[in-house]
């Protein structure tokens, strides 16, 4: 029912988050189910309905999350310049920034190195955005670039370009 005093409001905010947290890791078993069906299959393709509704479900779940935690984040404390989940000077220098360093931990525990990952252009840029979400486009664009290069040049070529 929809909520009508502030303790509805709060068991409301308590049980969607317990949802999100709950579907945390929907994401990687569906892609450990596409695994294993490539697998079956014997083919990296997958038929056109199945990728259909993979991008219909992925972009759904985007939505609901960031609709479940901008509601969260409303009811918590604000970080300052954030209106729930949204920062209003968003700086991608900064993002960019963390999102490689993370990513060339990650490439340096598997690979034993990462290639640097340099900032230019108009770095004290900013906008209205929504960081962590910037994070992860950026993490997983950097973390497969830094895969490529190191598996292209080898983990024996220093520097790595």
């Amino acid at each position: 029912p929809r909520p009508e005093t502030a303790g509805d409001e709060d068991n409301f905010t308590n049980a969607i988050d317990r949802i999100k947290r709950r579907h945390n890791n929907v994401v990687s078993i569906m892609a450990q189910g596409i695994l294993e069906l490539k697998r079956s299959l014997g083919t990296d393709d997958l038929d056109p309905r199945i990728q259909d509704f993979l991008d219909r479900f992925y972009m759904s779940r985007i939505g609901v999350r960031m609709l479940i935690g901008q509601h969260i984040a409303l009811h918590g404390t604000p970080g300052p310049g954030y209106v729930g989940l949204v920062c209003e000077r968003c700086s991608p220098r900064d993002v960019v920034r963390d999102a490689a360093e993370n990513a060339r931990n990650l490439r340096t525990l598997r690979y034993g190195v990462a290639p640097e990952v340099g900032v230019f252009g108009k770095s004290e840029l900013t906008f209205t955005y929504i960081p962590s979400h910037l994070d992860h486009m950026l993490f997983e664009l950097l973390k497969n670039s830094m895969r490529a290069v190191v598996e292209l040049q080898g983990a024996d070529k220093e520097p790595l370009p």
